[in-house]
């Protein structure tokens, strides 16, 4: 049986339209007349999705409060869309680049993990990986705050989390931790190699059985006065002297 989930957002619908079979169909305010709205209906037309132009309480009801421009997509989450730890496995070996991941652990608010997934598309990240069943859900509010993030870096939900990030390491992937309590400045880490960076919860940061499988932990040097930054500015940050690095 296939999942679907719910996207809105005019540039996350652009994004998604953009990966062939990922749209099921597509919902239009009829009362809304704009050019990039049209535009995208007719390109979503032209790659074969379906097209329904209806009231906007329909839109409301979908997705639930959440604002969505006049658009909603109903996305395919099955197969591909809703892989785990061997899935995961296997786009590291098909990898052309050093592998960069960002790894998410017990993250609960939508409106970060969504900032933290526009982050990693914006970067240049290969996967976001996340245990599952601990944490924020996708949900429309994600999707929309990751702006199209959703549909260019792919999320992997693992079930053993001890295990997932074993086999990562097992694989060559370094994770790099992050918590500000640390001593090492994060220019001191090279990302040049294969890395995954690790966040934790906005409350309580990494989790110890994830931390002990850390290879290093950083910190972000921030001004004396003020220390602490929010979970998805943190992880800009950390890909931000990762892609830094790799440019150089």
């Amino acid at each position: 049986m296939n999942s679907n989930s719910v996207e809105c957002g005019l540039r996350a619908i652009e994004a998604a339209i953009a990966v062939e079979g990922r749209i099921v169909s597509l919902y239009c305010d009829r009362s809304l007349r704009n050019a990039r709205r049209q535009a995208l209906c007719d390109l979503a037309a032209a790659n074969g999705i379906e097209v329904h132009y209806v009231d906007k309480k329909i839109l409301d009801e979908k997705t639930q409060g959440v604002r969505h421009q006049g658009m909603v997509a109903l996305c395919r989450t099955d197969g591909p869309m809703a892989p785990g730890l061997s899935e995961l496995l296997l786009r590291l070996d098909n990898l052309e680049t050093v592998p960069l991941l960002l790894v998410i652990d017990g993250l609960q608010d939508p409106r970060n993990l969504g900032a933290c997934w526009r982050s990693a598309a914006a970067l240049g990240a290969d996967a976001l990986v996340m245990p599952k069943g601990r944490g924020a859900d996708i949900t429309a509010t994600v999707t929309r705050v990751a702006a199209g993030g959703a549909s260019q870096v792919p999320m992997f939900q693992v079930s053993n989390w001890s295990r997932a990030l074993t086999a990562l390491k097992k694989h060559g992937i370094w994770l790099i931790g992050a918590d500000e309590s640390s001593q090492t400045p994060v220019s001191e880490i090279d990302f040049k190699l294969p890395t995954a960076v690790v966040v934790g919860g906005e409350e309580r940061g990494i989790r110890p059985i994830t931390r002990k499988q850390c290879d290093s932990i950083v910190r972000i040097p921030t001004s004396s006065v003020f220390g602490s930054l929010n979970v998805s500015v943190a992880v800009g940050v950390l890909l931000y002297e990762a892609a830094r690095q790799r440019a150089g």
